[in-house]
């Protein structure tokens, strides 16, 4: 499986101010962000996303968007780390999986006033990665060699002295069940630089991917690897032409290797959670497959509203995606 968590808020307004060199208008967006992630209410949405992977039970999950938030004095509206709470859910529902990698992802500390007043007196804590989840109830399976890794090329942004690195990378580890191995990469890809529906493509998620190509064959060229993930580039090459990079020689779509044709959009439901008609209209969350692995089946997943009211209405701004493999 992989599942996008939603860190909670749209974070592209506080890259937007600092694109514009700050100030005021960088300090408002910070807030803003800080406080829509609580009102997105994340352990109402990690309780619906366990129950999604309980009806699912996959051997290994790709979770993206694993937030971290903190406030300086530890007593504002959202404070916490969300693995701990999905991890909670998940052992509420009779399930026990656990850590096998994870990126070291991005540690942040934003200035930012409740209020959207100038006095600074207080800093938003702010840690986001990417998680590799086990099964440790699957009898037969079993992981090993940890790895991770931040990509070369990075986007990073500089704002009234304070630097904005989001700090992408890598993290896999190996999988072995019924005598069979497959090494299991997890990674979320920058966002791509293009809008919808115009041609071209991100330079720094391009050069992300090739590291991804380098980095998945780097082991024996008959070794099984699934790379899992929000890659951020749309199946339907309508974003970039990352997707064609990735599928061209080395890696094989499990949406297409299922028979499927076309569908399966992932992203995104509106910030805030409280559109009451789906808004997914692209399929970017891959699983992605080399050597020999065949597939079975694969869905979407998550694509409902977990309740009618009051918002947020979706689990996350993602739909989840599985797919079911044969060694």
């Amino acid at each position: 499986m992989t599942y996008n968590l939603y860190l909670g808020a749209d974070v592209s307004v506080i890259t937007v101010a600092a694109e514009g060199r700050g100030g005021q208008r960088f300090l408002d967006a910070a807030a803003a962000v800080y406080q829509q992630a609580a009102g997105t209410d994340f352990p109402s949405r990690a309780a619906a996303i366990a129950r999604t992977i309980l009806r699912e039970r996959p051997a290994a999950i790709a979770l993206n968007e694993v937030a971290s938030w903190a406030s300086q004095d530890g007593a504002g509206p959202l404070e916490g780390d969300y693995l701990d709470v999905l991890l909670g859910e998940l052992s509420r529902e009779g399930m026990e999986y656990g850590v096998a990698c994870q990126t070291r992802g991005a540690d942040l500390r934003v200035p930012f006033a409740r209020s959207g007043g100038a006095a600074m007196a207080e800093t938003m804590g702010f840690r986001n990665r990417d998680v590799i989840l086990v099964d440790l109830n699957l009898d037969g399976l079993q992981f090993h060699t940890p790895e991770n890794g931040d990509f070369l090329a990075q986007r990073v942004l500089r704002a009234d002295g304070h630097v904005l690195d989001f700090n992408r990378g890598w993290a896999s580890v190996h999988l072995t069940y019924a005598g069979s191995e497959l090494r299991f990469i997890a990674t979320h890809l920058e966002v791509a630089s293009n809008p919808l529906d115009q041609p071209g493509g991100s330079e720094i998620q391009r050069a992300q991917a090739e590291e991804i190509l380098r980095i998945a064959g780097s082991g024996s060229s008959e070794q099984p690897v699934v790379l899992a993930g929000d890659l951020n580039t749309d199946a339907d090459g309508r974003m970039n032409d990352t997707y064609a990079l990735l599928t061209w020689e080395f890696f094989t779509d499990t949406w297409v290797a299922a028979g499927k044709r076309g569908g399966g959009s992932t992203c995104c439901q509106d910030p805030d959670l409280a559109n009451t008609e789906s808004a997914l209209r692209s399929r970017i969350d891959l699983i992605l497959t080399h050597g020999s692995v065949e597939t079975l089946s694969a869905k979407r997943v998550g694509a409902r509203k977990f309740r009618s009211g009051p918002a947020p209405l979706w689990a996350s701004d993602h739909a989840g995606y599985v797919a079911r493999v044969l060694l």
